[in-house]
């Protein structure tokens, strides 16, 4: 099989997996931690202002830094411009969350969260200063010192979170946001020097928000049916079952975001190349989904598994409605893989207003169900609802797919192999949890689990001949 993907694709894979691997389990500890240390309450205040900020972010995000990374040599005034735009941004966003806090908040029938929401306010103020330069890095691939980046806002926001968080409460979560994204801006200039200046050019800058349109409709429709969803929560139940929701989704999530953000690293402008190759785009879409496929599905069924463990021995006794939450979103997510893998290759192609379809689709399926079954079922019928919405995705995505790559034979022999080794990851960790209790029985019952699957996908590539092992090999020996 002819490899498709470059060495320098392959070694920006490893690096981007690297940097967000050591990210994730930053945020883990971080998550484990405060769910020791805070309530459900402080967790759902801030989430509630997370939200917020994730709307008011998506509502007024151009693009221009991906404008600026697929530019073939954009200049010091494009490069100015854009950073221009970016603090102009910030600085609005900044003030008119503070401005009105407290009419949003009423949205989700939570006053508390209003002080919250302004003191955040500041972190898009504070992000918007960073480095120009970080363009330059993701041009080159030069992920190991983006992941510098990354890891330093990782490891502030978990220490002075962590710190904080036994006499602070929620201002603990709002202090380590705005003490990682500090770190992150003195990072960038550390990693990637520039000296920019407060540049106002329509000129260069239209070109760059023009190109950003339809990332802007993909991240308000995202950021939006986020927002519903949580409203949903915090309006029928309340902040601490907000909380509790906020928490499993954050565990539960972290994975998939992870491996999405290491496939968006090498994907995007490979099958921008590939376009007019119909055979290689389709090696290279099926190495980097298998490799997804085999990252994560035995991962979320071991998730899955342990998730009343987890929330028993890894949480305390306030968090114990998390484990179905953390069951569902996991079946969601192994739903939505489909879409992480067709996203890249839909926008490396020029068909992001299909992108954009998509996520009308999720969000109208959220719009509709979001109020009855989170009423209904409380914080496990919210998790349903994204699972209806991951099941709709995964529909259209593989309508699309099918009619841009075509049928792509043995896949349906691969798929079976990537869901059985995940079956089998599920039943031994409920057996091994079965025998051992305690932190010992659901660390070790989820790693047995993942040994399983492993060895299973070996076993059975060996025999069938799927080529699975020469897709990971592909990957990670470039």
């Amino acid at each position: 099989m002819n490899p498709p993907l470059e060495p320098r694709a392959g070694r920006a894979a490893l690096w981007r997996g690297a940097q967000l691997a050591a990210v994730s389990a930053l945020a883990v500890a971080r998550l484990l931690v405060l769910a020791r240390l805070l309530g459900p309450d402080d967790v759902g205040l801030f989430a509630i202002a997370a939200v917020a900020l994730g709307l008011a972010a998506g509502l007024t995000d151009p693009g221009i830094v991906p404008a600026l990374v697929l530019r073939p040599d954009p200049s010091t005034r494009e490069l100015d411009a854009g950073w221009t735009v970016g603090v102009i941004r910030g600085a609005l966003v900044a003030a008119a969350l503070a401005t009105w806090a407290g009419p949003i908040v009423s949205v989700f029938h939570e006053p508390r969260a209003a002080p919250v929401l302004r003191a955040l306010a500041l972190v898009p103020l504070v992000q918007a200063f960073t480095s120009i330069g970080t363009v330059g890095l993701t041009r080159r691939l030069d992920f190991r010192a983006l992941a510098l980046v990354q890891v330093a806002d990782a490891a502030a926001n978990t220490a002075v979170a962590v710190t904080l968080a036994a006499f602070a409460g929620v201002w603990a979560l709002v202090g380590g946001a705005l003490a990682g994204s500090l770190a992150a801006v003195i990072a960038s200039y550390a990693l990637a020097p520039s000296n920019p200046r407060l540049v106002f050019d329509r000129a260069a800058t239209r070109p760059l928000v023009a190109f950003g349109g339809w990332l802007l409709a993909t991240g308000v429709l995202a950021a939006a049916t986020d927002f519903i969803l949580r409203a949903a929560i915090a309006r029928r139940l309340g902040a601490g079952p907000l909380g509790v929701f906020a928490l499993a989704a954050g565990l539960a999530f972290l994975p998939v975001s992870a491996a999405a953000e290491v496939l968006r690293a090498v994907s995007f402008p490979l099958y921008a190349r590939l376009a007019v190759d119909l055979p290689a785009l389709r090696r290279a879409f099926r190495t980097l989904a298998t490799v997804l496929g085999v990252a994560l599905v035995p991962a979320y069924a071991v998730l899955a598994a342990g998730a009343a463990g987890i929330a028993e021995h890894l949480l305390d006794p306030r968090w114990a409605g998390a484990a179905p939450v953390i069951r569902v979103i996991a079946l969601a997510c192994m739903l939505g893989l489909v879409g992480e893998a067709g996203v890249p290759l839909l926008q490396g192609l020029g068909l992001s207003r299909l992108v954009v379809v998509l996520e009308i689709a999720q969000l109208g399926v959220v719009a509709l169900l979001a109020g009855w079954l989170t009423g209904a079922l409380g914080t496990t019928g919210a998790a349903l609802t994204w699972l209806a919405a991951a099941g709709a995705s995964l529909a259209l995505t593989r309508m699309l797919l099918h009619r841009i790559l075509g049928r792509a034979p043995n896949q349906r022999h691969r798929i079976g192999a990537i869901v059985g080794s995940g079956a089998v990851a599920a039943v031994v960790t409920l057996a091994v949890q079965g025998v051992l209790q305690g932190v010992a029985g659901t660390l070790l019952g989820m790693a047995a689990g993942l040994g399983a699957a492993a060895v299973v996908l070996w076993q059975v590539d060996r025999r069938w001949r799927l080529d699975i092992r020469e897709d990971l090999r592909v990957l990670l020996t470039l």
